[in-house]
């Protein structure tokens, strides 16, 4: 014989599935926004890409550093490793900040999808800065990894998307 408790315990998960399957199979109204949710779940994807991409970034963005300044060789040379290491730590850094905002982001992603309201994100330079790869999407979330959070790299392809999306406004 099954105890009380058992049975008991057995039509709560029964019920509790039930609720779930109808609050998940309810249809949202079609003014419901998922603008914040897709950055949550874009920053959490994407945030260790951002980590491992991390030297490669502080590479690229020094180098386009020396290119925009006139500084004597010497200097340059004095300077560049410490410029990569430092930015490496930058970017790294920034990339757990990305991750971190990204769960922050998450629960009030879910509470707004009936809605049609959206949160400013929390880390804007996911949004402005440069990537090594980036990539805008209407059906689910951007590709955007390999940021450079320093903001030191003004990349050709970056300065265009600015452009277009201004001019589209």
């Amino acid at each position: 014989m099954k105890s009380r408790s058992s049975r008991s315990h057995g039509s709560r998960v029964v019920v509790t599935l039930v609720l779930l399957a109808a609050i998940l199979g309810a249809e949202a109204p079609a003014s419901g926004s998922t603008k914040t949710l897709k950055r949550s779940v874009g920053n959490i994807l994407q945030a260790p890409l951002d980590l491992v991409l991390s030297p490669t970034v502080a590479l690229v963005s020094v180098v386009e550093g020396m290119r925009e300044h006139d500084d004597p060789v010497p200097l340059r040379v004095a300077f560049f490793l410490p410029g990569v290491v430092w930015n490496t730590g930058v970017n790294f850094g920034a990339s757990l900040i990305r991750l971190v905002t990204g769960g922050l982001e998450l629960i009030p992603g879910v509470a707004l999808l009936p809605f049609a309201a959206d949160t400013d994100p929390l880390f804007s330079p996911v949004e402005s800065a440069f990537a090594l790869f980036e990539t805008e999407t209407s059906c689910c979330i951007d590709v955007k990894f390999g940021i450079d959070y320093t903001g030191s790299t003004k990349h050709t392809r970056h300065t265009n998307r600015t452009r277009h999306s201004t001019a589209a406004d």
